[in-house]
Parts: C-alpha cells; structure tokens; sequence
C-alpha cells in the first residue's frame, strides 16, 4: 500500500526501516506520549517491528519526505461491526511543526472511510501534547481530535456544507463556526443561496483563534468578511491561551498543510507553542471594542475554567453572554455550570457525543430504551434538561434529524441519577 500526498507519502514499514522507529520511539520529545510501552533492547524492538510487519488487524506506515522517513502513522480498528478505527502518529522531532503529521494524518484517515470502509475515527489527545492538540484541530475533529464523522460516510465522499444545508433544513438556527476551521468563506457561499433561513433567523457565532489574541478586531473583521454578513450574534476566544501573532487567517483550509500548520501553530525553538505577550484580561478588553463597534451583539469565552472567568469578569466591562466548553455525563462540569447560570450566562457543551466509550454505556442505552430514544438522543436530551445547549456534529442526515429531535426527550429523576452515575473525576482526553 502506497499512499502519494502533496508533501508527504506514506509507505508500508519494512525491516530496514528499524533503526528509524526505534530512534523515533525513544526520543526524549515522542516516548512521553507517542511511545511509552517501546520495547529497550534491540532485538525486542525488532521482533516488535516485524510483528508490525506482518499483522493484518491494523494499517501502519512510514511516513516519507522524499526517500528520508520523517515519523509513522496508523489505524486501528476499534470495533469492526460499527466501523471505528483510531489514529495514531508520531513524527521525528527535527521535522515537527512542519505540516507532516497533519497532512499524514488527512491522508490515511481519508484512506480509511474510501477503501476500508470505516465510519467514524477517534484520536487521542495525550496531556501536554500540543502537537496531537493542532493536528485534531486542523483535521476537524470535534473539540481535541476525540471522535467524529469524517468527509467519507460509507465510502462516499460527504460535503461538510451539504450537512449544513441538511442541518438548516432540519430546523437548525445556530451554525458554531471559527477562524481555525477555514471554512467561513463556503458558509457564506451557503448562507447566501436562495432557499437559505434569513439572517435574522439565525444565530451565527465565530471564534477568534490563539494567535490573533492582539489583533481581534482584524480577525473579526475577516470573520464577517468571509460569512458575508454585518455582525455576529456572539464572538468568542476559542482559546483563552495567546500565542504569536502570523497574519490573517483568512482561507486557511485552501492553503497547504506545512502553510497551515505554521500560521496557527506557531513554535519557539523548543518546540513549545510561541506565546504572546498579552494577557487574558488584555485580549477581553479587544474583544470589548469588537462588541462596541457592533461587530458582535455578543461575546463569548471556550474550553475555560472558573478561575479564568472569575479573573475575567473582575475586570471586564462586558460579561460573556456564552461559555462553551466541553460537557457530556463522564465530565457534566457541574460547577462552573452553575457558577454561569447565577450570572445569567449560557453554557454550550461541545463535543457533547464525542467522548470514547459514551454511546455504549448500558445506563445510556437502558435510559433510551425506556424513553424510546437512542442513546445519543438522551446524552443531548440530559444537556437541555439542566439548562446547557449542545452543539452536536454529524454529516448523517438521519442523525442530524436524530440529534434536534432529542430536545424532546423527557427525563424522569431516576434517569438523571443513573446519568449523574457516569461522573467520572479522572475523565480526560
């Protein structure tokens, strides 16, 4: 199996390729996530690459610039009747930052929903790894690269604009879209078709990505330039982190992966993330401004937590009207919910379906049987009923229908004991 990329091509492992992987695997800067459990000795880390070799259970290969080997990348089916594999990678040190896990990444989980027949991936965020943190971003994977439907859907390409229509159509009004999606100026094509919802019958919400903490206004000027509209109903940080200014993000999905990779994820010499010198109560009073111009009715703060906003509201002139984080019953982040809720803040959950294992939990699916529901259905229906708004994604029409409908669910008190049962302290990616 061969696989040709714009920058990069991926080729099956072969036994003289061991001496790479076994560099790779015990650097200092990959063992700490990507490979921990890597056999010491020699001859262990051989018979271990030729069992790579030769199993059929899983899809490994090196990744290539040119003929010179820059890291591995794979997939491994988790649960072969529902079609779920999870994606793993690792690239050499000296050639992180530089587009190749990224665009390795799209290229064989591309691979996996046209020739394997997948449905869904998931992919593992490691803590401290910013490195995992922007290759799930930039591939669309809901909230830090945990599980989504991808372009492919029973090995038939889908539009991610066609779900939107079909998401419209349904009955949505709130389209959750951000610079770092690239994306904005297609939404805009769509939003300006005949047929589409008026302006007023939507709610439209942007975020402001890491690097353009210092120059939000340019961003959100960008942002409204591409959607074709005047001002947003609620912009927001997408992250409350600030890192180097790069430029305009504009059209960032037409541009190369290496061109993407360098424009949002900006490193020091270390490796570590560039940061800005500017302070979160600094990038709020920016995005005060945007709201005074009227570029934004409102605004809005993701994946924070209480001391954050406890800072932030001391010294801001314009509470957050929206805090999105991320929110399903192993993590309900009860606290801050209802630190939000006192001060008249909404709370949207994303990735409110996305953590590993959720769907298949026998209390979802025993709540789903008694309320005739799916148990996506109850996990989303458990978020409205204390108050929070769920933003789930699908390019499957039937669940795109499936997940508006669950506003409908109604949860008897026993049924949110056992969800409050699933409360896991240790949840993370």
């Amino acid at each position: 199996m061969f696989i040709e990329g714009e920058t990069v091509d991926l080729r099956p492992i072969e036994r003289e390729d061991a001496d790479f992987l076994r560099e790779l695997s015990h650097h200092p800067r990959v063992r700490g996530y990507a490979g921990p459990d890597a056999p010491e000795s020699g001859e262990a880390h051989e018979s271990a690459l030729l069992d790579r070799i030769a199993r059929d259970d899983a899809v490994e290969l090196l990744v290539c610039d040119g003929d010179e080997p820059v890291g591995d990348v794979s997939l491994a089916p988790i649960d072969d009747r529902r079609g779920w594999a999870n994606l793993g990678y690792a690239v050499h040190p000296d050639h992180q930052g530089e587009g190749y896990a990224t665009e390795a990444a799209r290229l064989i989980v591309d691979h996996g929903f046209a020739a394997l027949g997948l449905h869904r991936v998931s992919a593992t965020i490691h803590a401290g790894n910013e490195a995992s943190k922007r290759v799930a971003e930039k591939l669309g994977f809901t909230h830090e690269g945990t599980k989504r439907d991808d372009d492919f859907l029973d090995g038939e390409y889908v539009d991610r604009m066609d779900s939107i229509a079909t998401a419209l159509d349904a009955g949505y009004r709130l389209l959750d879209s951000a610079e770092l999606y690239g994306n904005e100026s297609r939404i805009g094509d769509l939003l300006a078709r005949p047929g589409t919802p008026d302006r007023e019958g939507l709610f439209l919400t942007s975020k402001v990505w890491n690097t353009n903490h210092e120059h939000v206004a340019e961003a959100c000027e960008g942002t409204l330039a591409a959607l074709g509209v005047d001002a947003l109903d609620c912009y927001m940080l997408h992250w409350p982190t600030a890192w180097t200014y790069q430029g305009p993000l504009r059209d960032l999905a037409e541009k190369p992966p290496a061109e993407q990779e360098r424009l949002t994820f900006p490193t020091d010499d270390e490796g570590a993330p560039a940061t800005a010198d500017t302070d979160l109560t600094e990038t709020w009073t920016r995005m005060e401004r945007v709201h005074e111009r009227g570029l934004a009715r409102t605004l809005g703060i993701c994946n924070v937590d209480i001391e954050q906003l406890e800072r932030l509201a001391a010294a801001a002139d314009v509470l957050p009207a929206v805090v999105q984080v991320e929110s399903h019953p192993y993590r309900p982040r009860a606290e801050l919910v209802r630190w939000c809720h006192e001060r008249g803040i909404r709370v949207v959950a994303h990735s409110p379906l996305s953590a590993p294992g959720l769907l298949d939990e026998p209390a979802l699916a025993e709540v789903a049987e008694a309320r005739e529901a799916t148990p996506a259905q109850v996990a989303l229906a458990w978020q409205v009923d204390r108050g929070v708004v769920p933003i789930p994604s699908s390019n499957r029409p039937d669940h795109v229908v499936a997940n508006l409908a669950a506003a409908r669910v109604e949860l008897t008190d026993d049924d949110r004991a056992r969800l409050a049962a699933l409360e896991d302290p240790e949840f993370e990616r």
